[in-house]
């Protein structure tokens, strides 16, 4: 037998040792950080984001989500423009934002109709129909989103141009439901779970469900 090279067998180690050295040294690739917005911390139709988290199903993807609730359209393009937010789900209307200057583009229709989206008095409420609200104030989340946006297209649909009702933001659900009870407000939206529940507990009466009267429309856009 011929005497093998013994220089070949060093190198041969040397590379060997040296990719093991890096397999062991290389870190895990760490996952892609999304910082994700929801325009309303409990709205139902925002959940499967939060199952997401839960069930570990981004995290299976390599996606690490770093998740913010707002109150809100108007909030959530706030955090767009300070750079906060990577991504979020809010409503067709908020859209409408970008003609001022928010930094956003529209990628996907989360949902058409509002069919999660009511109007509510309070049960005993004298406001039986919508025309016993024309001059009333109805409140919403903030000036410029959704929830102002059907208030003026309840008011165009009787009739009576935008401005048929006062609105008024008041941010989240607590917040709107203590105007409702102290009678500042005659009306206000409530997502359909919520204002079930309400309905259930005797609290308020579901006066107008939106997904009834507004049929083409972008409800969620992400």
């Amino acid at each position: 037998m011929k005497n093998r090279d013994p220089s070949r067998r060093i190198r041969a180690v040397a590379a060997l040792a040296i990719g093991v050295g890096m397999t062991v040294a290389a870190p895990a690739s760490a996952a892609d950080k999304i910082r994700f917005g929801k325009g309303f911390p409990t709205l139902f139709q925002f959940t499967p984001v939060d199952v997401g988290i839960a069930k570990g199903i981004f995290a299976k993807h390599g996606l690490e989500i770093e998740l913010s609730a707002f109150t809100g359209d108007a909030k959530t393009q706030q955090a767009f423009a300070a750079g906060a937010i990577d991504m979020a789900i809010g409503s067709g209307p908020a859209l409408a934002f970008v003609a001022k200057g928010s930094p956003v583009i529209g990628v996907a229709e989360a949902a058409s109709r509002p069919l999660g989206i009511t109007l509510c008095v309070l049960a005993d409420s004298p406001y039986k129909t919508v025309a016993d609200l024309k001059g009333q104030t109805i409140s919403g989340a903030s000036v410029g989103d959704q929830t102002q946006w059907m208030v003026r297209e309840l008011s165009r649909l009787q009739g009576w141009g935008p401005d048929g009702f006062n609105y008024v933001g008041l941010g989240g659900i607590e917040a709107q439901l203590s105007a409702l009870r102290t009678h500042q407000v005659a009306a206000t939206p409530f997502d359909i779970t919520t204002a079930t529940q309400l309905e259930d507990k005797g609290d308020v009466r579901i006066l107008v469900k939106y997904g009834d009267v507004v049929k083409d429309y972008i409800n969620h856009v992400i």
